[in-house]
This record gives C-alpha cells, structure tokens and sequence, in this order.
C-alpha cells in the first residue's frame, strides 16, 4: 500500500515536470533555430542588394 502511494507521489510529481522540462527544452531549441533562419535571411539580403547594387 505505501509503495503504491510513493510510486503514485513520484509519477505525479516527476512524469508532469519532466514532460515540462522537455517542453522548455524544445522551445528552447526552436528558438535557437528561429535566430539562426534569422541570420541566414540577413546575410542573403546583404548578398542580394550587393548583387543588385553591381547590376544598375
């Protein structure tokens, strides 16, 4: 009986914050990879008005 009531104590406390950690750690992630889409899209428009500017 008591095992059964630390083991629902530890899934309910641990399986929801380690389902949130991973959460946090993906947005993380996503965000990481919005930022560098972001520079890569600067760096293209820096090379195209370049381009642009040698072509008029």
């Amino acid at each position: 009986m008591i095992e059964t009531l630390i083991t629902g104590a530890l899934f309910g406390a641990v399986v929801p914050s380690f389902v949130a950690l991973n959460l946090f750690v993906s947005s993380m992630q996503k965000d990481e990879k919005i930022r560098m889409l972001e520079s890569e899209i600067r760096v293209t428009d820096k090379i195209l008005g370049a381009v642009k500017k040698k072509e008029f």
